[in-house]
């Protein structure tokens, strides 16, 4: 059931961004924006703001750099490539998971964990392969980093769990929006994608 709603959420973002004409610059903008603005209000109702941002550090730095470009890689590879693409090479985030843990956390991957990932790797191939020579291409390149980060993330916070999570989310949140200024153009979004991408 958690495997199934974990599906469907993740399923989401790519029918909110298809959904709208912004670019994924414009909508990496808002999306960055709005759960910045979310995230922030989550510590302030909670009255963890300061405790939050005393304990960030250079690894909720680092984390917040590499979370920001997974993220501008994630909504761009929505626009770029296909939603089953996006999802199947997401797929491989247990591989690349256990392999980063292997390197930096010294965990050895159980026979199961490795089995599941080299069905999940040949699904990453396979879609790879169907898209050389065509504008998909890029589009699953940035699914690729985008799933290579949610990894290093994960290895992040599991050898710095003091790391603070929230923190860490609307500081890359703020990063992410940045290039998104030089890039795109998020104030020519209708209101009524904007309102859609509040949402999202």
């Amino acid at each position: 059931l958690l495997v199934s709603i974990s599906a469907l959420l993740f399923s989401t973002p790519g029918l909110f961004t298809r959904s709208v004409e912004a670019g994924g610059w414009e909508v990496t903008f808002w999306r960055g924006l709005f759960g910045a603005g979310l995230s922030l209000a989550f510590l302030v109702a909670r009255g963890k703001m300061k405790h939050e941002f005393a304990a960030f550090n250079k690894m909720g730095w680092l984390a917040a750099f590499i979370w920001a470009t997974g993220a501008i890689a994630y909504i761009q590879a929505f626009k770029l490539t296909s939603i089953a693409n996006v999802a199947l090479i997401y797929g491989s985030a247990p591989l690349l998971s256990a392999l980063v843990a292997w390197l930096v956390l010294g965990e050895t991957p159980r026979r199961i964990v490795l089995i599941a990932s080299a069905f999940a790797f040949a699904g990453v191939v396979v879609v790879a392969q169907g898209s050389l020579g065509s504008s998909n291409l890029l589009g699953d390149v940035l699914a690729l980093w985008m799933t290579v980060t949610v990894a290093i993330q994960f290895a992040i916070f599991r050898k710095y769990p003091a790391t603070p999570s929230t923190a860490v989310m609307i500081v890359s949140s703020l990063m992410a929006i940045v290039p998104c200024l030089i890039f795109g153009n998020p104030f020519a979004v209708p209101l009524h994608e904007i309102a859609i991408l509040a949402v999202f």
